[in-house]
């Protein structure tokens, strides 16, 4: 009975976990509220002896519940 138990709890989470969709890059336009505008900074700083940093400025729009705009850019001293 408990191995019949642990069989089925294993499967249930072995199907739940190929069903989960990770889109890395993007968010749901649930996640922003109609009519509305957000500003974001995201500031990087790698742990290195050479001083790099790399910001990148977003700015993301709610135009509807169905639909958002959002726009990002990077500006970074890396490779100077």
């Amino acid at each position: 009975m408990k191995s019949t138990l642990f069989l089925i709890i294993l499967c249930a989470l072995v199907f739940k976990s190929h069903c989960q969709e990770l889109y890395v890059f993007t968010e749901p336009a649930s996640n922003m509220p109609s009519k509305s505008v957000a500003l974001r900074l995201t500031g990087r700083f790698p742990n290195t002896s050479v001083f790099k940093h790399r910001y990148v400025p977003e700015a993301m729009i709610g135009i509807s519940k169905n639909w958002m705009v959002h726009l990002s850019g990077t500006v970074s001293d890396y490779y100077s």
